[in-house]
């Protein structure tokens, strides 16, 4: 029989599915002009709005309704999932933010990921300002 077990082994291992490492999770919410959650996102961008040269991106006072997303990497046995707020200080390699908003026909756009090491830190990756004719409608697509 200790040979037929050996024998099997192999295809054991082989049929076992690998554990993620990680997983990846994504969450989409919107808030409205002036509320405390609107507040909390427009606080956090005031403190990460600057790229690595220093230059300001975006207009904080023309917000209207903000559209996050955020997406971490967690452990594979998370059994809780954290609320999108508030943003952390810091993040993981693999997070990232998205922020839109949309106000007078104006849509700005920031995306951040992490600085890998040493600190985990929010690194502005891109900025976008564009003309939309409905700010309803741009909301709709963000």
């Amino acid at each position: 029989m200790a040979p037929l077990l050996l024998a099997l082994l192999p295809l054991a291992a082989y049929a076992a599915p690998n554990a993620p490492d990680s997983l990846r999770v994504s969450s989409t919410s919107t808030y409205a002009a002036g509320t405390p959650e609107w507040r909390q996102v427009r606080d956090w961008l005031v403190q990460h709005r600057t790229r690595s040269d220093g230059a300001r991106m975006g207009n904080l006072d023309q917000l209207g309704p903000i559209v996050l997303t955020y997406a971490r990497a967690l452990p594979p046995a998370s059994e809780r999932l954290p609320a999108p707020l508030p943003l952390p200080a810091n993040g993981s390699t693999g997070d990232s933010i998205a922020i839109t908003s949309c106000a007078d026909s104006v849509r700005q756009s920031w995306r951040y990921g992490v600085e890998a090491r040493p600190t985990g830190a929010w690194i502005l990756a891109s900025f976008a300002t564009s003309q939309a004719e409905d700010c309803k409608q741009a909301d709709d697509r963000h």
